[in-house]
């Protein structure tokens, strides 16, 4: 990802394991441009970016995960739910693209199983994806909303901070 944004580009990478953050500091020394910061990624706020890319499956977005995505700017994460392994999620990739007229949002095809990000986990959320995703109709989400409305009739999967919408944007 340094490579693809070059050196005026800048990534910042989170990990919990403090391991694993020094570890990630030393393979990737040799990039100026490579922030790494040791701690919760569901927590850390980077500041106004063109992408956010989540490594760990959660069961909703987070606020500032969307607040912080510049015009035309992407962000890439795995809805997941529990299915007895613990801290390891199964679900699907989910891209949202900030638009002028809102979040455009598509489910990436293949389903994934990832470790879960705990921060970023909500039990009813959870409960709803797991029926949503059981019943295939993922493919059928074109957008997120934010405002306030109600969950018909094109609400896919709706929770007190974001819906996912069967619906265009308008």
């Amino acid at each position: 990802m340094a490579e693809m944004v070059g050196p005026k580009g800048r990534i910042t990478t989170v990990e919990i394991d403090p391991a694993l953050a020094a570890q990630a500091r030393a393979n990737l020394s040799r990039y100026s441009n490579v922030e790494v910061v040791q701690g919760d990624g569901g927590t850390v706020d980077t500041g106004v970016t063109d992408a956010i890319l989540i490594n760990a499956g959660v069961t909703h977005s987070r606020r500032s995960w969307l607040d912080n995505l510049k015009l035309a700017g992407s962000l890439v994460l795995p809805l997941t739910v529990e299915f007895g392994m613990p801290h390891v999620g199964k679900g699907m990739v989910l891209r949202v693209s900030r638009l002028a007229s809102g979040y455009a949002a598509k489910f990436f095809p293949v389903p994934v199983m990832i470790y879960s990000c705990s921060s970023v986990r909500n039990p009813e959320s959870g409960s709803l994806l797991s029926k949503l995703f059981m019943s295939g109709s993922f493919s059928s989400v074109k957008s997120l909303r934010r405002d306030p409305h109600s969950s018909e009739p094109d609400g896919w999967l709706h929770t007190p901070t974001f819906c996912l919408s069967i619906g265009p944007l308008t």
